[in-house]
């Protein structure tokens, strides 16, 4: 299996995605989402802290416009991530670091 370094990646895709994340006036708040492949334990996601420690679980989740997945710098990740969902005008799904 290939070793991705995301944070090379989501640089690139965040500078995409920039310029849509400010075209719209509206905008949705989501919620964010945290992702560390180097924490020991497995979390939920929803802090820093219960981070998800694999990109299996950013896979398995189905994300809603204006939700942010936020990878922890530095980390390297196993596989290929491929979120599910849709954005929307003015509230897209961002990858950031």
């Amino acid at each position: 299996m290939r070793l991705i370094k995301c944070c090379f990646t989501l640089s690139i895709i965040a500078s995409c995605f920039a310029g849509v994340a400010h075209a719209s006036s509206t905008s949705i708040t989501g919620h964010t989402y945290y992702v560390d492949c180097s924490a020991r334990m497995q979390g939920n996601g929803s802090s820093p802290q219960t981070a998800w420690n694999s990109l299996a679980q950013v896979n398995a989740a189905v994300f809603a416009p204006g939700d942010i997945i936020r990878l922890h710098r530095g980390t390297q990740c196993e596989g290929a991530i491929a979120p599910k969902g849709s954005g929307a005008s003015g509230a897209p799904i961002r990858l950031t670091a």
